[in-house]
């Protein structure tokens, strides 16, 4: 079942028209809104995570038990295909950024500047909205999927920095493992030799930035190297010619995940 809702993700990931339906269905921030409201909750941000968090599981919990196996299984199947599309949000801005071409009135330090965090973000985008998502999917089904995606959320809606605090506390180590496994697709997807390296070196980092170990992975899994900014003959097909490698490297790292799903499916896990 796993194995048909990533393809039925990537279908829609692949043929993506634009907009996003499920997200604009899912309120999310009117359950925030209401829980902050409430005044035993305004000045406890634990509190207010745990049941922002909690209860939807409870409740899901509770539908997965008391109705037939059959039909819970089904229902929650299209419950996590609709919150994996609901993901798919962000990333559209920089696919949009992408096609636009670069700014050649830009100096060659702020043209190469610009490429750069536009890698940057592709990168970060990409396994925000898609591969730690598929992860907690793929390891602990529609429940762990549930449980990640209203952790993102509620760092999202947080309104304070101790809320912040809290949410970016948890998402670090919840984003920890998919990090790690997503760079270790890398080596399969791009150049091994080099990326496994980096995977090694920073496989038990446990507080280093996953931001940066993300980045340097994936650029270090493609084969462009982006020379200096002083010495390129054509900095800015350099810096296309990079942006479409890693946009190559993301998908096939999608199609990484499909084979991981494959696999999960066959020893029945």
């Amino acid at each position: 079942m796993k194995l048909l809702v990533i393809l039925l993700l990537t279908l829609i990931y692949k043929n993506w028209s634009g907009g996003n339906p499920v997200r604009d269905r899912i309120p999310f921030s009117l359950w925030h809104t209401w829980l902050s409201k409430q005044h035993r909750l305004t000045h406890n941000s634990g509190l207010l995570m745990g049941v922002f968090v909690g209860i939807p599981l409870v409740v899901v919990g509770l539908i997965d038990s008391l109705f037939a196996e059959w039909f819970t299984l089904i229902l929650l199947q299209l419950l996590a295909l609709s919150l994996l599309v609901y993901c798919l949000k962000d990333w559209e801005d920089v696919e949009n950024r992408l096609q636009q071409p670069f700014d050649k009135t830009l100096s060659p330090e702020a043209l190469y500047k610009t490429g750069q965090n536009l890698g940057n973000e592709l990168t970060l985008s990409r396994f925000s909205n898609l591969f730690a998502p598929l992860v907690w999917y793929l390891l602990a089904g529609p429940f762990g999927l549930i449980f990640y995606i209203l952790c993102v959320e509620f760092h999202r809606l947080s309104e304070n920095e101790e809320e912040q605090s809290l949410a970016n506390d948890v998402l670090f180590y919840l984003d920890w493992l998919p990090a790690r496994l997503t760079v270790l697709m890398f080596t399969v997807t791009g150049n091994f030799t080099h990326t496994f390296s980096h995977w090694l070196d920073t496989l038990m980092d446990v507080r280093g930035p996953l931001d940066e170990m993300l980045i340097a992975g994936a650029r270090t899994a493609v084969n462009v190297r982006v020379p200096d900014p002083d010495t390129s003959e054509n900095l800015e097909e350099d810096l296309e010619m990079e942006l479409e490698e890693l946009a190559l490297l993301h998908d096939r790292t999608l199609w990484a995940y499909v084979g991981l799903a494959a696999v999960i499916t066959l020893i029945g896990f």
